[in-house]
């Protein structure tokens, strides 16, 4: 199935659940119902700001945007539905999230990108119920988010990355 992609100059998010190997240990069955919850909260963001949902695996997303501050009012908003859920069992969810634009081109409805590799590492930099996001997601965002404050962390090297 071949979908309209953003292209150009794309907004790429990962995100990742905290700790969800021990999670699924511990429920075990009930798991698949905070999994499903997750991806719930998770969708209802990205749909509100356009993103294109490229695939899942077990519990991470990856979704392009063609619009970097549509991209971090998803994640802003992922972040405060996953905060708002009532969990099974009791159990607390994370989420860490990273985003990184530049050249996104779609190729069979995926992307073949280095910026593709350098979200990728971004979101893994992240801690649970963080958000991450590049230089070039907050120039290219006009450099704020309406509720949100922006704070510089520094300069980070992510692996195989200058």
């Amino acid at each position: 199935m071949t979908r309209e992609l953003p292209s150009g100059t794309v907004t790429f998010l990962f995100s990742d659940m905290e700790g969800s190997t021990q999670l699924l240990r511990e429920l075990g069955d009930v798991y698949d119902e905070l999994l499903d919850l997750h991806h719930e909260a998770l969708r209802r963001a990205w749909s509100a700001h356009r993103g294109a949902e490229i695939n899942t695996e077990g519990d991470a997303f990856f979704v392009a945007f063609h619009d970097a501050a549509d991209a971090l009012a998803a994640a802003v908003e992922g972040q405060r539905l996953i905060a708002a859920v009532d969990w099974p069992a009791g159990k607390s969810v994370l989420v860490r999230m990273g985003l990184h634009s530049g050249f996104g081109r779609p190729v069979d409805d995926d992307y073949r990108a280095l910026t593709v590799h350098q979200a990728a590492r971004v979101v893994g930099a992240a801690n649970g119920g963080q958000i991450l996001a590049t230089d070039e997601v907050i120039d290219l965002a006009g450099g704020a988010v309406e509720g949100v404050d922006l704070t510089a962390l520094g300069t980070f090297q992510v692996r195989d990355f200058d």
